[in-house]
């Protein structure tokens, strides 16, 4: 092959579309006829794995690229991982499409979203876990896991006994567990690295059965255990392995329950599951004095006691705290293997993880910028630019350390690679390039410098004003290529829309380049393909799949314009000192806990001394019962040492759940239902009234982007708008007014 670096971009381009068309044989048939230097190159080229249209060369005349693009436009397990589906049962990694259903670390179905299979990996390693299950991935896949030291401080600051932290919401905080690659396990191996285990595996409710579960298990002698007695209610496969266990199974010192059988089979499938229900069981072969094999399945009950027989229950406890050896895997070993095709997964939920091989073992799922800015440091020459995102933990966790981020698209050991120096909030390279890191969470970050180059991921998200900080920015393209790239989600922000005017004036400076879903078709599965043309012609469809900026929605109640006009700063007659009263709107979803389920709405508003209302924060998204509960809390008690206020949640089926969860945590907390006597059109149009008539407002320096997203797209149809009944229920519990409600004939 060719030195990639005597190609020419186009050529480069070329062959990076040669090697996507290549089926699996024959790309590994390729990869195989490679030296270790000219594999290393390949994987590493900035530009060679962007399509046409991803690259943005060089242009002086209109030096800001805005690319506005569709999902999937953009690590990975080995395609013979075994996976586990709700649709499908057992099926292999690479035999994963979009639509299915695979399971979280909650136990909960999950879908999926995207799959995509990837380029070559430099290395693939297998790691044995210390119930003997395996799993095999590149060097990028991200795990999460708990070293010895975070073990230590888990235990001593965080752990009460009382409940199951294993994947707490606020890992970050609490020291749960930590995001780590293959390669940084393998790096600090000796670190004792423990994956946590799953919840118990939601599977259909309780199923008929001839003879119960109990009995079933309890006259069980042998062989695969039937579907139907593993794969129905967490109930029923309890029942089961009390039936079991109460004929076959003894006692251990030590809390450890375990049989021994001669049947493989029934050790593997009674290992499994357990699995399923959020137990850690370890198996083990011995030969007794005849020289024949016996197998053995033992684990320390973290979740339930298996017997019922009184002298056996009375020897079992269920532990909670236990060492993580017992509730979760450690990884015994690790070796690298032979190169093998591999594949991403993108699932829908908060966390990003899915459950992977015949252990279940909880682990991470899934460029354009890193690539570009490799190319324009490696081969253009550029020394001084700034990369921008909507918050520092996208710049960190995703920019620079993400999967695909800056200093993953270097080979280990490379000299060139660059370093990340928090303190300074800066990425230097060893070449002499540096770049500043900013978000718009610190706008005053913005000011000032003297660039060559400006990266901005997600610029749709930033929050504050938006507009302005992109304005400072620009303004320091001041030598060099002057380029400024910009990729986004397309949404209807000030700032978006202020750049795609700018896009159509000849006389500007701002080229847009749309990407489609469908231009990365070679990449996705037919079920994908189909859905994205399907909905292309609707309005959520030419945004999510045509990578378009829908800038106002006609039957919308809300404009951009309005909203823009109603964002103010939270200074003079809106400063604190002047806040009056709070309250929280709550609009909970019947499926609360579950991740397809709709969002939680959570919105407050306050109300200052001139009878303004302005909505400050939002924290709608999939919470579960007890994370809505603790977020509400933390709210409250932080807005309660400003000024009085009260909780107000939708008087409904799932209103009614929430308000006893309210009273059963916070027992003082000042709560009242909202009778929903008009539909949500009619409440929306109210709300949108108080804005129309400057009694409301939104703070600008708020997170606020998921319900202005909604504000102005929702019309009525659809899903069911969680941020804006939410808010509307906040904002009815301060501006109540007689002549409002007469006026607009609205029942609130």
């Amino acid at each position: 092959m060719q030195k990639l670096s005597d190609l020419t971009p186009e050529q480069r381009l070329e062959m990076g579309d040669k090697l996507r068309a290549m089926n699996n044989e024959d790309k590994k048939a390729f990869i195989d006829g490679l030296s270790k230097e000219q594999r290393e190159e390949l994987l590493y080229d900035p530009i060679i794995f962007l399509r046409q249209e991803q690259f943005v060369p060089t242009d002086t005349d209109n030096n800001i690229a805005l690319l506005l693009c569709g999902r999937a436009w953009g690590k990975s397990l080995t395609n013979t991982t075994p996976m586990l589906t709700a649709n499908k049962g057992w099926i292999t990694m690479g035999e994963l499409e979009v639509g299915d259903y695979v399971y979280d670390e909650k136990g909960l179905p999950v879908k999926i979203l995207g799959v995509y299979p990837q380029p070559p990996k430099e290395k693939i390693y297998k790691f044995t876990f210390n119930d003997k299950t395996t799993i095999t991935s590149c060097s990028e896949h991200d795990w999460m896991t708990l070293n010895t030291d975070e073990k230590r401080v888990f235990y001593d600051n965080h752990y009460d006994g009382s409940r199951d932290y294993r994947y707490d919401v606020n890992w970050a905080t609490t020291g749960v567990a930590t995001k780590r690659t293959t390669q940084e396990i393998v790096d600090t191996f000796d670190d004792n690295h423990a994956i946590p285990s799953a919840f118990p595996l939601q599977f259909d409710n309780d199923q008929h059965h001839d003879i119960t579960p109990y009995e079933f298990g309890n006259t069980f002698s042998g062989g695969v255990i039937p579907d139907e007695y593993i794969y129905c209610s967490i109930e029923q496969r309890q029942d089961f392995v009390r039936g079991f266990m109460d004929k076959y199974g003894v006692v251990q010192n030590h809390n450890n329950p375990k049989f021994i059988t001669e049947d493989k089979d029934l050790q593997h499938s009674f290992a499994f599951l357990l699995r399923t229900l959020g137990e850690q069981p370890h198996c083990k072969i011995k030969i007794d004095k005849e020289g024949n094999e016996l197998y053995t399945v033992r684990w320390r009950p973290c979740k339930f006691i298996p017997f019922t027989l009184k002298y056996k229950a009375k020897r079992t406890f269920v532990d909670k705290k236990l060492p993580f050896s017992n509730q979760g895997r450690l990884i015994m070993s690790y070796e690298e293997v032979p190169y093998e095709p591999t594949t991403c997964i993108e699932v829908d939920n908060d966390s990003h993880l899915f459950l992977a091989g015949e252990g279940l073992i909880p682990t991470h799922n899934t460029h354009t910028i890193s690539r570009m800015l490799k190319w324009y440091i490696e081969e253009q020459g550029v020394k001084d630019f700034t990369i921008a995102a909507p918050s520092n933990n996208d710049l960190v966790q995703t920019i620079i350390n993400g999967e695909s981020g800056i200093i993953r698209s270097y080979a280990d050991g490379d000299p060139r690679t660059p370093t990340y120096m928090p303190h300074y909030g800066v990425l230097k390279y060893p070449n002499g390039a540096v770049g500043r890191l900013v978000s718009s969470e610190s706008p005053e970050r913005a000011r000032g410098g003297n660039n060559e180059l400006i990266i901005a991921d997600e610029l749709g998200s930033f929050t504050g004003d938006a507009l302005d900080f992109w304005q400072q920015l620009e303004y320091s393209l001041r030598k060099g290529v002057s380029q400024a790239i910009i990729c986004t989600t397309p949404r209807a922000t000030p700032l978006m829309i202020d750049l795609v005017k700018r896009a159509k004036d000849p006389n500007d400076n701002v080229r847009l380049i749309t990407g489609s879903t469908l231009a990365n078709a070679d990449n996705l599965t037919p079920q994908m393909i189909a859905r994205a043309k399907k909905t292309m012609n609707t309005r959520v469809g030419r945004q999510e799949v045509l990578g378009e900026l829908i800038l106002t929605n006609d039957k919308a109640l809300f404009t951009p314009d309005l909203i823009e006009k109603t964002t103010v700063e939270m200074v003079g007659e809106f400063h604190r000192s002047k806040w009056v009263k709070f309250a929280i709107g709550l609009d909970p979803n019947s499926g609360t806990g579950r991740k397809d389920a709709d969002e939680f709405g959570i919105v407050v508003a306050i109300l200052t001394e001139s009878n303004k209302a302005v909505i400050v924060e939002n924290k709608t998204g999939h919470h579960t019962g007890d994370e809505a509960m603790r977020i509400v809390g933390a709210l409250f008690d932080k807005y309660s040492k400003i000024c009085s206020g009260k909780v107000r949640v939708e008087k409904n089926g799932a209103g009614a759940y929430v308000k006893s969860m309210l009273k059963r945590d916070f027992p003082f907390m000042p709560t009242e239902e909202f009778p929903s006597t008009s539909k949500k059109y009619s409440r929306i149009m109210a709300m949108a009234h108080l804005y129309e008539t400057d009694i409301a407002y939104f703070d600008k320096d708020a997170m606020l982007t998921g319900l202005t997203d909604e504000a102005i797209t929702w019309d009525g149809s659809g899903k069911s708008p969680n941020h804006l009944d939410a808010a509307c229920f906040a904002l009815d519990g301060l501006v109540k007014t007689g002549n409002y409600v007469k006026k607009t004939k609205f029942i609130i």
